[in-house]
């Protein structure tokens, strides 16, 4: 991943997808895309693909609060329900939308509550919580498997800005550290050391050994070559 973050030949995409088309077609990631609500059509494609092959599995569409906004997201679960594909869409509400806060580009609160306009099953959780993150995906992997569709909104937030040049002058510093208290990571250390899981030397080691793995990624990624030249026009469909 770092290297194709590189423009590497050993990345997954061999250096030409960049950090916004990263795929792994071998372990069943179709790919993100650049296009904001671009990836939600291809997922139902996938999902209908799975269902006329008859396959055991469920597809898991990421997306974003402003996503939720395009025709692509309506169409697509419109689709999805008639068709009662087994696809979860899994919307990570960051809050914002590039600098446009989510109340002032949509007129309700819970986003969850568009999947009623499809016939569909909508929830909202604490996208901060990765306990309950994780047992709501579990439960609605086994809807989508007999039930079709369903929606599930994220509230988390994005503590850094959009891009590199993205100053963040749209929003408060109070905001900011307020949402900081809510750090998903910290949660989850405090509950594993509350519950005896993990010690805390037990976390910290793990935290180290992310480090080195980062640092390791990192080298691995500066030393990769560049695609050669000639490969210019392999992998171009278009």
């Amino acid at each position: 991943m770092m290297a194709e973050f590189l423009g590497k030949e050993s990345g997954y995409c061999q250096g030409k997808g960049g950090c916004m088309h990263i795929a792994g077609l071998d372990v069943g990631n179709l790919g993100a895309n650049g296009i904001v609500g671009g990836g939600i059509p291809i997922a139902v494609g996938a999902a209908l693909s799975t269902r006329m092959k008859r396959l055991d599995r469920v597809i898991l569409c990421f997306l974003g609060d402003a996503a939720t906004n395009q025709g692509t997201f309506h169409e697509s679960l419109n689709l999805a329900s008639i068709w009662k594909l087994p696809i979860i869409f899994f919307c990570v509400n960051n809050q914002y939308g590039m600098s446009m806060s989510v109340q002032r580009h949509v007129n309700i609160e819970d986003l969850s509550i568009r999947a009623r306009s499809y016939g569909m099953k909508g929830e909202r959780i604490d996208g901060n919580n990765i306990l309950e993150v994780y047992e709501t995906t579990q439960k609605a992997k086994k809807y989508a498997m007999s039930k079709g569709p369903i929606l599930i909104v994220a509230e988390t937030y994005r503590i850094m800005g959009h891009s590199k040049s993205d100053a963040t002058r749209y929003r408060s510093r109070e905001e900011v550290e307020q949402w900081k208290k809510k750090c998903p990571i910290k949660h989850l250390r405090n509950h594993l050391l509350k519950n005896k899981v993990l010690t805390a030397e037990d976390l910290d080691a793990l935290d180290a050994k992310a480090a080195e793995d980062i640092e390791a990624a990192t080298r691995f990624a500066q030393n990769s070559p560049y695609p050669p030249v000639e490969t210019i026009m392999e992998h171009v469909y278009a």
